[in-house]
């Protein structure tokens, strides 16, 4: 790539925070959350917009994820236990997965992470555990709590590795095993 090139802009409107902004894995939809809840998708690259939802999952710290395809996307926010999934072609809430077990206590503000296919949800509380649950039928598939001392702030996953991130700025790889 030896230049960079505008060939378009999309702006007005309420267009705040961005905590999502991604392609969906042709490149032909670009996708963004915004921090109070508005969930975006527009054509690319006419810029043309396809769709518009709210999703109810805001707060202070809100987090997001979406899969490769651009069809499910997951929300979560300080203020509740729950991560909602919802399908971005028709805006509507498609499941609920709790993010941490309620005797916790909270507070959880969970950090989510969808795979490429969005059939595995990854979330990280601020207690430091991790979940690993299926999308489609809600069940909690594995937890490793205490995995790390700070608030886990970030996460990656690969079809090998889930690489988790915390405010000390300390990186675990973890390599998935049958």
């Amino acid at each position: 790539m030896k230049t960079l090139k505008q060939i378009a802009e999309i702006s007005g409107e309420r267009f705040w925070e961005f905590e999502l902004l991604e392609f969906n894995d042709t490149g032909e939809q670009l996708y963004a959350r915004f921090r109070l809840g508005e969930n975006r998708v527009w054509e690319m690259p006419s810029t043309k917009l396809i769709r518009a939802f709210p999703d109810s999952h805001y707060g202070e710290w809100s987090y997001s994820s979406i899969d490769d395809r651009g069809r499910v996307l997951a929300t979560a926010s300080d203020r509740e236990n729950e991560v909602y999934l919802w399908d971005t072609v028709s805006g509507k809430r498609i499941q609920v997965i709790e993010a941490a077990p309620a005797s916790d206590g909270g507070p959880f503000d969970p950090n989510v992470l969808l795979n490429h296919n969005g059939s595995i949800l990854i979330t990280a509380a601020l207690n430091g555990n991790i979940r690993i649950s299926s999308t489609e039928s809600k069940e909690l598939l594995q937890e490793f709590p205490g995995e790390h001392e700070s608030e886990i702030s970030s996460l990656a996953i690969s079809n090998k590795y889930l690489v988790s991130g915390d405010y000390d700025g300390n990186l675990k790889l973890w390599q998935f095993t049958a």
